[in-house]
């Protein structure tokens, strides 16, 4: 079972993604392709992955 810490890292992924792409929070989920289910450039990815380091390091 999950920690709180875990699911407050988790929700804040959520939230990283969510914003970067553009794309409702509800569309995020654990098994997600980014390029064939949303559609995004791997520009995007690599900011997203950058900004993602950022945050937690």
């Amino acid at each position: 079972m999950p920690s709180e810490r875990d699911k407050a890292k988790r929700e804040r992924i959520i939230q990283l993604v969510a914003g970067r792409l553009g794309v409702p929070p509800d569309q995020i989920a654990q098994r997600l392709s980014f390029i064939e289910d949303l559609d995004v450039d791997s520009l995007d990815v690599e900011e997203l992955a950058i900004e993602l380091e950022e945050e937690f390091g």
